[in-house]
């Protein structure tokens, strides 16, 4: 897929604050007085001017300045105005803790829609994408100012965080449907820690943006990067693609096409992906194989199944110790990604069988394959925060099995009525089964076990139990005609 690079201009956003001096021996109850000035004044009822970046206050809404200052860990009041849509504002509010002489104090803007609560802790990923909503991210701060009992104060609050307009209108599906869109990346946070003592908000959790069902024109607020080059990756349920900022994300940029979109191009998933996201934990998600993973031993080559429901040793086959008596592995033995054929059960070890070069899987080693963890897995079969329609046990086409299903799935359009998070096997009709896996199901076969010290694949457990390892081996995945 072809590689966007891009050097974009900056544009700074700042937020003035001017003064009226005064000195008085501040107390509680008089709080603190500002003047707020916010770039160009046009009355617009929105705070963000796509075509200019100019900042300006909604009209008729109430917006909100946080004080924070350095010897107090904890905000120490909230003042409040009332907007109208232009350059300037009066802010006002009581303190509710005095500063001590001579400490530093910072004035913090949040973004609007807030209700005046003082937070720690701001969440960015639950962005849709829209104009109305990424002002509810804008971040700006000032420059510390020593207190010394003054009541009034001017200062300049800039912009802590980036604003960028995505073109993400190719992340469709077969049917030329759109699909939701998620926005991630090695410095892509989804959250962000706000410190009162300094005056600064710094990313603590890279995470997902979810930017909602894909159009010409996606508005988001994103936390600055550390590096200097960063990269943005876009995810649907069939199509991803990326964007290199060779400057990274830097604080108070507009990114965008001289105002027009930026566009993503959507590209094809990589080889021996399945359609479908999944989510593991509060912030990651992956995509799963094609098929279980197997290895030859006549041609020393790693590759996915065909099918999902595929499955290689067959019941009571002895397949000898190391696989002797067998040329196909897919009942490995835990983490022998170096020794595939291994039947000893030494579990001292993990080796990534994922790490190894994939036939029909990219074919290039350390390519991003990878076992999930003890917590994943757990998460994937019990979060409802993933989905209410998370796994099913089930008989496709005549295999045993468990389906999961990747977050966005909604079961609509099926002519089977199927109880889901279920222990008990159900039968799927076959039409149903080729729209579960359209949308990106995962299809766990029931494989069998095999025995660790003599190589034996254990009698009737092959399309009755399931067993999948976990690369932490704290809590592996195992299922049978009855429980899960």
């Amino acid at each position: 897929m072809k590689r966007l690079t891009l050097i974009l201009a900056a544009l700074a956003l700042t937020l003035s604050l001017s003064q009226c001096k005064k000195t008085e021996t501040p107390t509680t109850d008089e709080g603190i007085f500002i003047t707020l000035k916010a770039g160009y004044g046009n009355g617009a009822k929105t705070d963000f001017a796509p075509a200019t970046g100019a900042f300006v206050w909604t009209e008729d809404a109430m917006e909100y300045i946080y004080v924070g200052g350095s010897n107090h860990s904890d905000c120490l009041g909230v003042l409040s105005g009332t907007g109208n849509g232009m350059v300037s504002m009066t802010f006002s509010g009581t303190l509710t803790t005095t500063p001590d002489a001579g400490e530093t104090l910072y004035f913090f803007y949040l973004g609007k829609g807030r209700d005046g609560s003082a937070v720690s802790t701001l969440n960015f990923s639950s962005q849709d994408g829209t104009l109305e909503n990424v002002t509810n991210y804008h971040i700006a701060i000032s420059e510390g100012i020593d207190y010394t009992g003054q009541t009034s104060f001017s200062a300049t609050l800039n912009m802590k965080m980036a604003i960028a307009y995505f073109d993400v209108n190719g992340f469709k599906n077969a049917n030329e449907t759109a699909e939701t869109v998620y926005l991630h990346g090695d410095e892509v946070y989804s959250s962000a820690t706000i410190d009162y003592t300094n005056g600064t908000i710094t990313g603590n959790a890279k995470g997902y943006i979810n930017l909602g069902t894909a159009s010409n024109g996606k508005y988001v607020a994103l936390i600055p990067s550390v590096s200097t080059e960063t990269t943005l990756k876009f995810d649907s349920n069939s199509k991803w693609g990326a964007m290199n900022f060779l400057r990274g994300i830097q604080a108070g940029r507009y990114y965008s096409n001289s105002g027009a979109a930026l566009t993503v191009t959507a590209g094809a998933l990589l080889a021996g992906t399945i359609p479908g996201l999944f989510s593991v934990s509060a912030t990651e998600m992956v995509r799963f194989s094609k098929g279980n993973l197997q290895y030859d031993k006549t041609d020393s080559k790693w590759s996915f199944m065909a099918n999902q429901y595929d499955i290689v040793e067959p019941a009571n086959q002895n397949v000898g110790t190391d696989y002797a008596n067998w040329s196909v592995v897919s009942l490995f033995g835990w983490g022998t990604g170096n020794n595939p054929t291994c039947t000893s059960g030494d579990f001292s070890n993990f080796d990534e069988w994922g790490n190894n070069a994939i036939v029909n899987g990219g074919n290039t080693p350390n390519s991003g394959w990878r076992t999930p963890t003890s917590d994943e897995w757990h998460y994937l079969f019990t979060s409802s925060d993933r989905s209410n329609k998370r796994f099913l046990k089930a008989t496709i086409l005549g295999h045993k099995g468990v389906i999961l299903f990747p977050d966005s799935y909604d079961g609509k359009g099926l002519t089977g009525s199927y109880s889901y998070n279920t222990s008990g096997f159900q039968s799927v009709n076959n039409d149903d089964w080729v729209k579960m896996e359209a949308v990106g199901a995962a299809f766990l076969p029931a494989a069998g076990m095999r025995n660790g010290t003599n190589g034996t694949v254990v009698n009737g457990d092959v399309g009755i139990d399931g067993a999948y390892w976990s690369s932490t081996r704290t809590r592996e995945v195992y299922f049978n005609v009855s429980s899960i």
